[in-house]
């Protein structure tokens, strides 16, 4: 007999994301960016994933802002004439979610370095609103997206950790726009961070994370 396979609740809410973002990619128009709550139970019931695990989770997720609920009112006429209320609910991934699933993106209209001239200064990308990289490290600030975005989305962390965590994080992407990034400041952000890759759920994306700082270092 199969033993259940538990899940941490960080663990479901990724696999949440990540269905999401894959109904995304496969869309061949708007209607196809949403998923319904069958849709998803079907596609993590794969992955050992049970209803009540997606409920809960996927309630987490809009409360926080990472999934968007869209409610479709769809009444119907009974054959007696009676017109009866039914709703459908579609669910797909918010700007946070975007932002987690598929990285930042040189699209985001504003930007903290307004006032530079970035198109002077070659083999850099303008990433979201808030990094710029050299190319050389695009990888790594992937990797540290994901890594920031997988602890915003846990609840096995503290909001002043989560705080902690995002602001050593800022402080390596801003070491990927150096041409020369300053090691030591890699190294005491790491330091500040490696605690997460202890956590359930964590292990795999922060090893990756480690890795593309370890190339720099």
């Amino acid at each position: 007999m199969t033993s259940k396979i538990e899940h941490t609740n960080d663990e479901v809410r990724h696999k949440i994301i990540h269905f999401l973002a894959q109904q995304r990619q496969a869309a061949r128009g708007v209607s196809g960016l949403s998923a319904s709550i069958s849709e998803i139970n079907k596609a993590l019931k794969k992955e050992n994933v049970g209803r009540n695990e997606v409920a809960r989770n996927l309630d987490y997720l809009i409360q926080h802002g990472w999934v968007l609920e869209d409610v479709i009112n769809r009444p119907y006429t009974t054959p007696k004439g009676f017109q009866v209320p039914s709703e459908k609910r579609l669910y797909k991934l918010s700007d946070v979610g975007l932002r987690y699933a598929e990285g930042e993106s040189s699209f985001d209209r504003t930007s903290v370095f307004s006032g530079i001239n970035i198109t002077s200064i070659g083999g850099i990308t303008v990433v979201g609103n808030n990094n710029i990289v050299r190319n050389e490290f695009m990888d790594s600030l992937r990797a540290f997206n994901q890594l920031e975005g997988a602890a915003k989305v846990s609840d096995q962390l503290t909001e002043e950790q989560k705080l902690n965590i995002q602001a050593d994080i800022q402080t390596i992407k801003n070491q990927l726009s150096k041409a020369q990034p300053n090691k030591s400041i890699l190294k005491s952000a790491m330091e500040g961070i490696a605690f997460i890759g202890s956590l359930p759920g964590f292990a795999e994306v922060f090893q990756v994370a480690a890795a593309a700082i370890g190339n720099i270092l």
